[in-house]
This record gives structure tokens, sequence and C-alpha cells, in this order.
């Protein structure tokens, strides 16, 4: 730590308690070997285990019943989405494939990528850092725009290079140029199918 930072800090404390610092940050990137591997995955079937996991933790979430994982749903007028908790029973590869299984069945639907990015930033001791696809359905020039389940966001968040949870959020327009909504849950079902 500079003399300038220590200084800052003892003079602002309160300001600076949590403060993320960047350390990195870009476009997130895909080998051969990790695409070939994310293949592999999916044509074997090992995607399996982690989405019919994931599908019933949440139907149970709906129902209100306890889960076998930590799944939370958020829903309002504006946005819905969900976020659950990695479980080292999950595998490493397998939270990292599906957040990337998740973009790809969001593309199927008629979606665009609009970026996929990640940014690691410090957080007290740790570090946190955030791999994101960014969705957005196709526009229309003229009329009104069908907007499909709205800006679509995956996020999975690392902390000290260990997974701690995965999480989505489509957040619809409320805009006159749009059409309604499709439903929130038709877009879960297209995500977990197994």
């Amino acid at each position: 730590m500079s003399f300038a930072d220590d200084l800052f800090r003892k003079l602002f404390p309160s300001k600076t308690k949590g403060f993320k610092v960047p350390i990195d940050s870009g476009l997130l990137e895909r080998s051969a070997k990790d695409i070939a591997e994310y293949n592999h995955w999916q044509e074997n079937d090992e995607h399996l285990p982690l989405l019919k996991k994931v599908h019933h933790a949440y139907h149970m979430d709906l129902a209100g019943l306890q889960n076998t994982i930590n799944l939370h749903r958020y829903t309002s007028r504006e946005a819905n989405g969900f976020y659950f908790t990695y479980q080292p029973d999950m595998g490493i590869t397998s939270i990292e494939f599906l957040f990337d299984l998740m973009r790809d069945r969001v593309l199927s639907k008629g979606y665009y990528l609009y970026v996929s990015d990640r940014k690691a930033e410090e957080k007290g001791e740790k570090i946190i850092t955030t791999h994101r696809h960014y969705l957005k359905p196709p526009g229309n020039a003229a009329g009104i725009t069908r907007q499909l389940y709205g800006n679509v966001l995956i996020e999975l968040v690392w902390t000290d290079r260990q997974p701690s949870y995965l999480k989505l959020m489509a957040q619809v327009y409320q805009d006159s140029r749009f059409d309604r909504a499709d439903e929130f849950e038709e877009l879960v079902e297209v995500l977990l199918a197994h």
C-alpha cells in the first residue's frame, strides 16, 4: 500500500471501509480447450445432475419448501431472477459450464450477446471476481419490439478463486415501444431443462 493510500484511508476511514479496488477487467474469452471441454460436458450428459439439482431447488423455493441448495428468487414488476450459492459437490468445472450453458440457452431464444466480460476487485482482504454474460432481445426499428424476457444478466461470482454464487436476472422493459414480457417461469424452464 502506498503512503498516499494509507494516508487517505486514515483520513477517511468510513468512506473506504468495504471499498472495492479494481484489479483486473476485460472481455471474457474461452480457449479452444475450454470450448472442447464444455462441448464434451454437454455431449456426455455431465450437465444433467447439476441442472436437475438447481431445477428441483428452484421449484422447492417456489413452493416455499426447504431446498437442498441455498437458492433464492427475486420477483418484482421490473425484474425477476434467482441465485444459488456454490456447493463443493457441484464441481467447479460444472458451475463454470452451467454459466455458459445458460448463456447458450438464452441465445437459442433469439437473443444476442451484448457483452461477456470479467472484473476482479479487491474488497478488504478478499478478491471478488465477477464473470458476466449480458444478453439483449433482438431490436426492431419500426413498431413495437418483442422483448421476450427483457434483458438477461447471468453472473458467476468468485471469492478468492472459489465459486461463490451463480445469478440470473431478467430485467423487463417498461417502455411503450416494447410488448409485454414473456413469463419469467418459461425462461427458467428453458434454462434448467434436463
